[in-house]
């Protein structure tokens, strides 16, 4: 095991639910720079293999996702990550660079909306009532409400 193995272990290890989402929005965002760089350099399986990685994150963000008890907020979620999901395979299909990079922006803004809310509360508070920001930019409920807390 390397270095930055250990450190990425030790870092996720004693994350919050929150911390481990924004990692895991940190490397959706990798995942599709790279996938960018593959089509602009005609590497097929590059950007195959970045996509494919992509969708597993993507897969692994959506069972977060309380759809029982999450109410609205874990439906707009469900439905971000599906449009999401729909858009990068276009990319894909059309080997489109502008695409990859359009829907990282995307994630970019989701992704420090939730730094924003962890780096001001550490976790969700009481004062709040649990409120932070889904995906159209507004405010969701607890992360707990949308599944991410005991199975993040």
């Amino acid at each position: 095991m390397n270095l930055e193995t250990t450190y990425r272990n030790s870092s996720v290890g004693g994350a919050s639910p929150i911390g481990l989402m924004i990692a895991l929005f940190d490397r959706l965002i990798t995942d599709l720079r790279r996938a960018a760089e593959a089509v602009r350099g005609s590497d097929i399986e590059g950007r195959c293999r970045e996509l494919n990685h992509a969708l597993l994150i993507l897969g692994q963000l959506e069972t977060w996702i309380d759809r029982e008890d999450g109410g609205e907020p874990a439906r707009q979620l469900a439905m971000f990550y599906s449009y999401l999901r729909a858009r990068l395979l276009e990319a894909s299909a059309k080997q489109s660079a502008e695409l990859f990079e359009a829907q990282m922006q995307t994630i970019v803004h989701i992704r420090s909306r939730w730094q924003l809310l962890e780096g001001s509360t550490g976790q969700v508070s009481n004062a709040n009532q649990g409120r932070q920001p889904g995906a159209d930019g507004g405010a969701v409920q607890n992360p707990a409400r949308i599944g991410i807390s005991e199975r993040a």
